[in-house]
Order: C-alpha cells, then sequence, then structure tokens
C-alpha cells in the first residue's frame, strides 16, 4: 500500500513540472524547436498581434532540407566557437536580464521586402520570464535584414543574444530598464 501512495505522489507532483522548449534533430537531420505549452501560448499571442510577421526556421529560409543540414552544421560550428551552448539556430534562452529565471528568444521577419536589396523586416523578440508560465514578449531588435539570418545565439560571457547573417551581425542586450541592440554591416 505504501508503495502505491508513494507512486501516485509522484505521478501527482510530475504533473505539475513545467517542460521547457526542446529540439528534435530529425532523421534527415533538420532541427525542430519544440516550445513548452505556455511558450507556445506566448508566441501565438505575439504573432495574433503581429500578423504580417512569420517566425524564421530553415525551412523558411532555404530552399530544400540538403541546403538546411548545412546551414544546421555552419551554425554549430560558429556556436561552438563562442564556447556557447548548442540551443536551436534561431532561438535562444537563458536568464537574459540577470534575474536567475530563463527568458527566450526568437526570430521573425516579414513576408514584405522592405529595401531595394530584397531585405525584409526582422525582429528578434525576446519572451520574457513574468513566473508562472507567464511570458511578456519585447522586440529586442529591428533591421531590415529579415530573412536572412544564419544563426543566433546566446553568448555566455558578455550575457546577450547575438546574431549573424552573412557579413551583418549584432546583438541584444538587457541594459537594466530594456533590450537594446546594435548591428554591424561588414564588407
Amino acid at each position: 500500500m505504501r508503495m502505491i501512495v508513494t507512486v501516485c505522489f509522484f505521478v501527482f507532483m510530475c504533473s505539475f513540472v513545467v517542460v521547457a522548449q526542446q529540439v528534435e534533430i530529425t532523421k534527415d537531420g533538420q532541427h525542430v524547436l519544440h516550445l513548452s505549452p505556455a511558450q507556445q501560448g506566448a508566441v501565438d499571442a505575439f504573432l495574433k498581434v503581429h500578423p504580417e510577421l512569420k517566425q524564421i526556421s530553415c525551412p523558411t529560409l532555404g530552399p530544400d532540407s540538403a541546403w538546411c543540414k548545412t546551414a544546421y552544421a555552419n551554425w554549430e560550428i560558429a556556436v561552438r566557437g563562442q564556447n556557447a551552448t548548442l540551443q536551436f539556430p534561431t532561438a535562444a534562452w537563458g536568464d537574459f536580464r540577470g534575474r536567475g529565471v530563463i527568458d527566450f528568444a526568437l526570430a521573425f521577419h516579414s513576408e514584405k521586402v522592405v529595401n531595394s536589396l530584397g531585405g525584409r523586416q526582422g525582429e528578434i523578440v525576446v519572451f520574457e520570464n513574468l513566473g508562472g508560465d507567464s511570458y511578456r514578449p519585447e522586440i529586442a531588435m529591428t533591421d531590415e535584414l529579415g530573412g536572412c539570418l544564419n544563426g543566433m545565439l546566446f553568448h555566455p560571457t558578455r550575457k546577450r543574444l547575438e546574431f549573424w547573417c552573412n557579413t551583418a551581425s549584432g546583438y541584444a542586450k538587457w541594459n537594466g530598464t530594456r533590450f537594446v541592440g546594435k548591428m554591424a554591416i561588414g564588407d
């Protein structure tokens, strides 16, 4: 009887465990991000307010799965080169604000071309963890490189989101009051 009570208690307690985001790598090498129900709900609510935006992932950017496999490999090399943790090519999570809670960030882009180079509006959105399975989206960075994102990471030493596309790169960082970002365009 004691064992049954213990197992029932364990099962009851497990039902309250919050499942964090997970990355699945499929048999054909594709990366799929699975958010917790609360995280996905926050993303869905954000997209409802911003229907012009679309979440960026390799399948939305690349021509085929072979291209995506190469893009994933290049992203992994870049992340390991920064001594960062492999998370997801177009998402990152960590204690962005130094409050001891895990926030997450996603990249989005518009479908509409916004400049003569074919760029689309791109946004890095941080979903701030407010506790209790509640997240508040904050646009941390906006630029016209949408549709071009080779990867992003949460840098462990600089404590900031870093992202890059070809010869352009940027970051978004909590300044104590809000997120601020900066782009750098190379040659």
